[in-house]
């Protein structure tokens, strides 16, 4: 099954060379099988290779997932990486990143789909191995075209004033929401009533405490203290 580039999701511009491969692929040769004798022990080497390219691409899902946390202003003053000899741009770096991926992925599928000939000979166990292997280089694809996108997405977020505007009036309108759905009751409570229930309730409770208005003997008691301390006082 033939997988769409990651650099073609993004709708990064292709060079016409880049096009004109893309065009020839699309044409799908056909090959001549006619008098090949297959060697079975030569199928081990190309299962060995498929799980080599399953692991590099891991490696290289992890390198950038480590770049798409820094931004280019961090690490570079003027947008470059390198030196005396070698100089790339920090986005160039990360874009090459993303196509080496969509290549090995397109090696890994030919391989995969070539070891599917039952003229290699594989037993069950070693059809489903290179099914599995092919599964998992499935999924690290999926998962570096999402850290691409995502990687898109947020610069876009950046660049964008509109973007940054539409965010924050999300969030206003959220809001706002947030207030209407609050009964009225609670809403119309203003902060001075709440601080002037505490204060009457805590004068009740004192004047009460004076007068003796209280079923809690040791409060009535130190009610009575309190009232003689006040006559000795006048």
């Amino acid at each position: 099954m033939s997988r769409t580039r990651i650099t073609n999701r993004l709708g990064m511009v292709k060079t016409a060379a880049d096009s004109k491969k893309d065009s020839k692929s699309k044409e799908a040769p056909v090959r001549n099988l006619s008098g090949f004798d297959y060697d079975p022990s030569k199928a081990k080497n190309l299962k060995r290779a498929l799980h080599n390219m399953n692991v590099a691409l891991g490696t290289l899902l992890a390198a950038i997932k480590d770049l798409s946390l820094m931004r280019g202003s961090e690490i570079t003053p003027d947008g470059m990486l390198g030196g005396r000899g070698f100089v790339m741009p920090f986005k160039e770096i990360k874009t090459r990143l993303t196509e080496s991926i969509g290549h090995i992925s397109d090696i890994t599928d030919t391989i995969a789909d070539e070891l599917t000939n039952p003229k290699w000979k594989l037993n069950r166990r070693e059809v489903k191995e290179v099914k599995r292997e092919k599964q998992d280089i499935d999924e690290t694809v999926d998962e570096a075209e999402e850290t691409a996108e995502s990687i898109e997405a947020r610069k876009k977020t950046t660049l964008d004033p509109k973007a940054n505007q539409k965010s924050t009036e999300e969030i206003k309108a959220r809001m706002q929401q947030q207030r209407e759905e609050t009964p009225e009751e609670v809403r119309e409570i203003d902060p001075k009533d709440v601080v002037d229930s505490v204060e009457a309730v805590a004068m009740k409770r004192y004047k009460d405490l004076l007068e003796g208005k209280t079923g809690d003997k040791t409060a009535s008691a130190l009610s009575r203290q309190i009232m003689a301390n006040l006559v000795k006082g006048a």
